[in-house]
């Protein structure tokens, strides 16, 4: 169909334009008392009432104006009705004194194509079909598909067997999220839901090994020989450096069955007894799966920073992997900090 000029609704008054030119292709007037008439797809008819043609629109030589009403309803009757297509012809006209009779100029159709459905009836259609009771079951349906994908879905989650007693035991499952160990003051262990290190101590990241493993850890503080001996306590001059460098740091062995820490950090955290706590890192010196030895170093800054007086201290740690766990102070794991009284 030439010239296209879209589908009307039946009783529409449909206009449009059309050129004519000469072999030059500059515009030329249409001549010889021009003649516009409408057929209809598919027979010979004609319509008997001829549209409203005016030639030279606005003057404007080679532009041509055509009104088609099609109200018109004995012409003959039920010419222009929905469901057809129609046609503009040239019956009657010449260009620079040539016949143009049979030219289409356009064409059009009344109520003949497909609307393009609105957005709130695509909603529509997509909500009806997906809400319908029978829908579900319905070969690719919105429905059907959402079924398939929620079923798939729960089908792979059940296909993981959840674990047995002996393999919670076995620490197998531990993921450093939900999956936790606490070692309790007395070194016992039971399963703890928490996170992180800190007080109140969990410890996670096992890869194997039982929770009871970790009873009996065995923690040993090897003091410099200026510092007092007794187990587990520590006794700082405020202002003073423990530093390798001058043979003053120390270390702490831990033994038992352990996480690997290789890559790992280390941290003690000091808690004076108005509950302010300094976390200091330190010192990583080895690591095995039975032993690991941290060194502890601290500057006179941060032997300063600490409040007077007495407090504990609890070790903390972070594996390679990002894992957590602390060993919470004991009574016996305690921090003295004394006033230099010596001479200046």
């Amino acid at each position: 169909m030439a010239n296209y000029r879209g589908d009307i609704a039946a009783g529409a008054v449909l206009h449009f334009s059309f050129n004519t030119r000469d072999a030059s292709g500059n515009p030329i007037t249409l001549a010889g008392s021009p003649v516009v008439s409408i057929y209809k797809q598919g027979s010979t008819l004609v319509c008997n009432v001829v549209p409203t043609l005016t030639v030279n629109y606005n003057s404007q030589t080679g532009l041509h104006r055509v009104i088609i009403d099609t109200s018109v309803t004995t012409s003959p009757t039920g010419f222009y009705a929905a469901g057809n297509d129609y046609f503009a012809v040239i019956t009657t006209g010449t260009v620079n004194g040539a016949s143009v009779v049979g030219v289409e100029v356009a064409s059009f159709s009344i109520g003949n194509r497909t609307a393009a459905p609105t957005t709130a009836a695509i909603v529509t259609a997509f909500m009806t079909d997906l809400l319908s009771g029978t829908d579900f079951n319905t070969a690719g349906s919105f429905g059907k598909l959402i079924k398939d994908n929620v079923n798939a879905t729960i089908a792979s989650r059940n296909a993981t067997t959840p674990p047995t007693v002996t393999e919670i035991a076995a620490g197998i499952l531990f993921d450093g999220s939900t999956n936790l160990i606490k070692v309790n003051s007395d070194h016992s262990v039971n399963s703890s839901g928490g996170g992180g290190g800190g007080s109140g101590g969990t410890c996670t990241g096992f890869t194997s090994g039982a929770l009871s493993q970790l009873a009996g850890l065995s923690i040993v503080v090897q003091l410099p020989a200026d510092i007092s001996p007794s187990q587990g306590v520590i006794e700082l001059t405020a202002g003073d450096d423990y530093l390798a460098s001058i043979n003053r740091s120390f270390n702490i062995t831990f033994t038992g069955t352990l996480p690997d820490m290789t890559g790992g950090s280390a941290y003690i955290a000091f808690t004076s007894a108005k509950r302010v706590v300094r976390v200091i890192q330190m010192a990583i010196v080895s690591s095995t799966s039975t032993t690991l030895v941290i060194n502890v170093e601290l500057t006179a800054a941060q032997t300063i920073a600490l409040e007077l007086g007495a407090g504990t201290w609890e070790p903390q740690f972070t594996t390679a992997g990002g894992l957590k766990w602390s060993i919470p102070s004991t009574p016996e794991n305690t921090w003295v900090l004394l006033v230099d009284a010596r001479p200046s």
